[in-house]
């Protein structure tokens, strides 16, 4: 018997629009991602499993900025 491998979650990228700039990085992410917990979304921040422009935040306040690009993995 063979174990079927985990499935892989879907990346999932977004950009910053003009209204979003100086939101934290946990409030952006839970407004685009509703069906998960704040909490959750800390933990993938603190993991280093977002990105903000190809960079890895290490707080969940990290504040955007105009142009960013924030990818969840």
């Amino acid at each position: 018997m063979t174990a079927e491998p985990l499935p892989v979650p879907p990346t999932r990228a977004f950009h910053v629009a003009p209204d979003e700039v100086g939101e934290r990085l946990d409030r952006f992410l839970a407004k685009h991602l509703p069906d998960r917990s704040r909490s959750g979304l800390s933990r993938l921040i603190e993991n280093g499993r977002v990105k903000v422009s190809g960079k890895v935040p290490t707080k969940a306040g990290h504040a955007l900025r105009a142009n960013d690009e924030v990818i969840v993995e």
